[in-house]
This record gives C-alpha cells, sequence and structure tokens, in this order.
C-alpha cells in the first residue's frame, strides 16, 4: 500500500479538454466534502470535479476499507469508476483523487472519457512520491537502565522495527509491528512480555493503524 505525496499537479491534453488530478491524504470520509469544495473555488471555470477515494481503517480484529466515487455530471461509470480503478491499481490508501476537467468544446464519448480521467489520475500517482504504508501496532515498552541488556537482548531476538526511543529517567521505546506479523507472533511475544511483569519493565500496545512502513 501506498501514500502519494503530490509535488506537481500535471495535467493531460485530449481533444482540448484538460484533465488535471490532484491527490490528497485523508483519514476521515468526512474530510471529503471540504476538499471537493476548495477545489471547486479555486477551478470554478472546470466543468467537472470528478473523484474517488479509498481509505483503510483498521479495526481490533480486521481491517476494513472504505471507498467511494463521483461522476459528478459525467456519463455513469465513465469518470469516478476509471479514478476509482487506478488508485486500486497502484494500491493507494487513505487518498481521496480528484480530477478536474476543463472543457475544450469537443465530445470525447464514453470510451475517450474513461481513458481520459484513468490516464490523468495515472499520470498524477506516477510523478508523485509513494510512500509505502501498512497496517500496524505499536508496542511501547519503558524500562529502567538496570534492564538495559535484557531489553537488548530482546531486540536483537526480535528484530522488531524500532521507531522512536527516549532516554530520559527511564527508557522509553516504541516498536512496529505489521498487522500480519502481529497475527503470526503475538502470543510467543505476549507471553515473553508478561514474564518481564517482576522487572523493572512496563510495556503497552497502541491501537491498530495505517501507518508509513519503516
Amino acid at each position: 500500500m501506498f501514500l502519494p505525496r503530490q509535488n506537481t499537479y500535471p495535467s493531460l491534453k485530449t481533444k482540448s479538454s484538460v484533465f488535471c488530478c490532484h491527490l490528497i491524504p485523508i483519514s476521515d470520509p468526512e474530510e471529503v466534502p471540504s476538499h471537493i469544495n476548495q477545489l471547486r473555488k479555486t477551478y470554478y471555470t472546470a466543468a467537472h470535479h470528478c473523484w474517488a477515494w479509498r481509505l483503510l481503517e483498521p479495526t481490533e480484529a480486521s481491517l476494513h476499507w472504505q471507498e467511494h466515487q463521483s461522476d459528478d455530471g459525467e456519463p455513469r461509470g465513465t469518470a469516478g469508476f476509471p479514478i476509482l480503478h487506478r488508485l486500486h491499481h497502484h494500491e493507494i490508501v487513505n487518498t481521496l483523487a480528484v480530477v478536474i476537467r476543463e472543457y475544450g468544446g469537443t465530445k470525447l464519448g464514453k470510451a475517450g472519457l474513461i481513458s481520459a480521467y484513468a490516464d490523468a489520475t495515472d499520470l498524477a500517482i506516477n510523478q508523485a512520491e509513494l510512500i509505502p504504508q501498512q497496517a500496524c501496532y505499536l508496542l511501547h515498552i519503558e524500562n529502567s537502565y538496570d534492564q538495559e541488556n535484557l531489553l537488548k537482548q530482546w531486540m536483537h531476538q526480535w528484530q522488531l522495527p524500532l521507531v522512536s526511543s527516549e532516554f530520559g529517567m527511564q527508557v522509553c521505546r516504541s516498536f512496529q509491528l505489521s498487522w500480519d506479523l502481529y497475527e503470526d507472533i503475538h502470543e510467543d511475544l505476549h507471553a515473553e512480555l508478561r514474564s518481564w511483569e517482576h522487572l523493572d519493565v512496563r510495556w503497552a500496545w497502541g491501537e491498530l493503524a495505517v501507518r508509513p512502513t519503516i
């Protein structure tokens, strides 16, 4: 999965119509209307603002996809669905894609519209920076300096990606576990964490969420 970071907004010209795709990170469906309304104000002369979005919402036990799309006045199935299809193809997550069409006076036909909206989305994704994402848990561990050797041995054994570390009165570290890895190892991992209960070590799990891959 990837989250695109867009620095340029390339346009595609087809029979005098110009198509430009904006890729906007989202974390909640309720954000979508405000983003679309802002683009309508910015590109107020455009004939259509067609869009699609995909959002991965991890729950406690599973991964739940939400998605939606709109043709915004174009013939049914010629705009929103092609945009959504390209988001699927490129494994784009937590992103709203809005393709803005400046009408050039020549009708493209259904096949031409489908191609134009898909190609404009492809062009934007291909020129964006794609940041790998994964559904994962964070494991937070806090220990005294007397337990540093224990923690370093544990880190060497499990080889979990280290997200952050802070050295104050206690040592605080956060580790990242992908959802798949957590499903495979959580029983053995929990058993070892529980064995530390009599030591000066505390641990806690963060919620399942989509985060950049480390």
